[in-house]
């Protein structure tokens, strides 16, 4: 092996070790596997993916996937952006700081939106594989299609409920601001009246 390649290999493999690092760091910060299961949103998902049952079972449902979810990623994009607009320097220091021990509430709602738009493309891609897929025909046993449509249809539902799930952070987020402007105009009043008079 000359130098080049192996200079190539090296490259591709910390390429490949960077987004498993990123991933990883991603999957803890959420609450890994118990912070999946114990989803009240991923809960509602199951219940209305039964209740769905003949849209997924026999339809070619990810058509529905196919033609929703770059809109709704779009939405994401777009509320990511107005995200990171909102707040001043000042009450994003506040809100930074992760520790070993603790993720800061500025990068909770950063792995919030991670998660959000994780799910998406996970739907997305699976959506058109499923898609491409059945242009075999008859050719994949009944059970394997019912099982297909059941997951696609219950990480296309997730990542809807994902949406409210980002949407309710990005509130909680706007409330904290809220509070930071409030104690600052109520310092800013205090320290008005208490200034001598001359």
């Amino acid at each position: 092996m000359n130098k080049q390649s192996k200079t190539y290999w090296q490259t591709l493999k910390f390429q490949y070790q960077g987004v498993y690092r990123e991933l990883q760091s991603y999957w803890i910060q959420y609450g890994g596997i118990k912070a999946l299961i114990t989803s009240p949103f991923l809960h509602v998902s199951i219940l209305i993916t039964i209740l769905c049952y003949p849209l997924w079972f026999n339809q070619q449902w990810w058509e529905n996937v196919i033609s929703i979810m770059p809109n709704l990623l779009g939405f994401t994009l777009a509320g990511y952006a107005i995200w990171l607009a909102i707040g001043d320097g000042k009450f994003r220091e506040i809100l930074s700081g992760s520790t070993e021990e603790k993720t800061s509430p500025f990068m909770s709602l950063n792995y919030s939106f991670l998660h959000f738009i994780f799910i998406q493309i996970l739907a997305l891609i699976y959506a058109i594989l499923v898609s491409g897929f059945s242009a075999w025909g008859d050719f994949w046993p009944k059970e394997v299609v019912k099982i297909t449509g059941l997951i696609g249809y219950l990480l296309f539902i997730y990542a809807i409920f994902s949406a409210f799930a980002t949407v309710l952070a990005i509130v909680r987020y706007s409330r904290w601001y809220d509070g930071h402007i409030r104690r600052q105009k109520d310092k800013s009043l205090e320290t008005k009246q208490t200034k001598p008079k001359d």
